[in-house]
């Protein structure tokens, strides 16, 4: 892995970064102006997402509660409460840890996005299933000091590939080769039930239980812990998703020995075409979708189907026999649940 060493350097805090879109400022502030924005901050399709107004603002107003460290650190970056984030873009530094675990430093520094208060029992269980020891960090609230710090380069990032190495990481270094695939199904349906509310393509409850006839498990990760989110789609050899945040589970996820097909509900948001590509032996994606009008932002919105037929012809091009759908009971289940959102947005304006 690649890494980078400054000294005398500041760290900012994240506790606003993920309070609204636009507000990232947290990171490592340095004179070293050989070091590039992936190891200082949030980085996105290889574009730094730091708004040095923002931070400009805020280390005038916080400059008084400056704290310092002596010694030598390892630089963990940030890790978000949102869980969806904390896949896409908190862990990828994390490998640092183990790179240096024959070092003598003085521990590991992070950043949360909340000030104070119980650490979350997800990134509880995201740092034990990186074999992170949560009694060497030291999660930075406040504009700190550094004598010297070690910046480790983002094994991925959003809207890019897994750098050399990172791959063969978190096959050997997470708890993934532990992972029980005992009696899990080999054949997945990952679901947006519990999710109409805030984005879904329109009648896929009755798609899901065609999916069930062909031997597909309709999985709902949230109902699981992380551990045995992974070892499902560890043990699956085709995996079928809903496009969701679910998706980011394949970022902790060495390259699986399994076939994937993507079903999009925003066409054109494409952020998790590379993580399905990446991640699979062979993919598919759908993504002949529309949004229904609705004054709901994109990520919330509901979508249909642009094209039945040829959404079935996708289906039976992959294997999956669609002989037993009814039409008239998918455009039926279609209509419910677009008359559904129609009135929760209609509620939401009159209220």
């Amino acid at each position: 892995m690649k890494y980078k060493v400054t000294s005398h350097c500041s760290i900012i805090p994240a506790y606003n970064d993920f309070k609204g879109y636009g507000r990232f400022i947290h990171g490592v502030v340095t004179d070293d102006q050989k070091i590039s924005d992936e190891f200082l901050t949030l980085t996105r399709h290889g574009n730094s997402l730091l708004k040095k107004d923002l931070r400009k603002e805020f280390i005038s107003k916080q400059q008084s509660f400056t704290e310092n460290k002596k010694g030598t650190y390892l630089y963990l970056g940030v890790l978000p409460s949102h869980f969806g984030h904390l896949l896409a873009e908190g862990v990828h530094r994390l490998w640092i840890a183990h790179y240096y675990k024959e070092t003598e430093t003085n521990g590991l520094i992070a950043l949360r996005d909340e000030k104070g208060g119980e650490l979350r029992p997800k990134l509880l269980e995201m740092l034990s299933y990186f074999n992170i020891d949560l009694g060497a960090i030291d999660f930075v609230e406040n504009i700190t000091k550094i004598d010297r710090l070690i910046l480790p380069q983002p094994g991925c990032t959003m809207g890019t590939d897994p750098v050399d190495g990172y791959d063969q990481f978190l096959r050997k270094d997470t708890m993934f080769e532990k992972l029980d695939t005992k009696n899990k199904p080999q054949k997945i349906f990952v679901s947006r039930n519990n999710f109409k509310k805030v984005g879904r393509v329109a009648g896929f409850d009755y798609i899901a239980a065609m999916l069930a006839r062909n031997g597909y498990f309709e999985f709902k990760p949230e109902n699981y812990s992380l551990i045995v989110q992974l070892e499902y789609l560890k043990a699956a050899e085709e995996i079928i998703w809903e496009e969701g945040s679910a998706i980011h589970l394949l970022d902790i996820l060495p390259k699986l020995n399994a076939r994937m097909l993507l079903i999009r509900r925003r066409p054109d948001y494409g952020e998790f075409d590379q993580i399905i590509k990446n991640k699979s032996n062979e993919c598919h994606i759908y993504n002949n979708v529309s949004f229904i009008d609705s004054d709901n932002v994109p990520h919330n919105r509901m979508s249909r189907l642009g094209d039945v037929k040829e959404f079935l012809d996708f289906l039976e091009h992959n294997n999956i026999n669609v002989e037993s759908i009814d039409l008239d009971l998918f455009i039926r289940e279609e209509l419910i649940d677009i008359q559904e959102q129609l009135f929760r947005d209609m509620r939401k304006v009159n209220n």
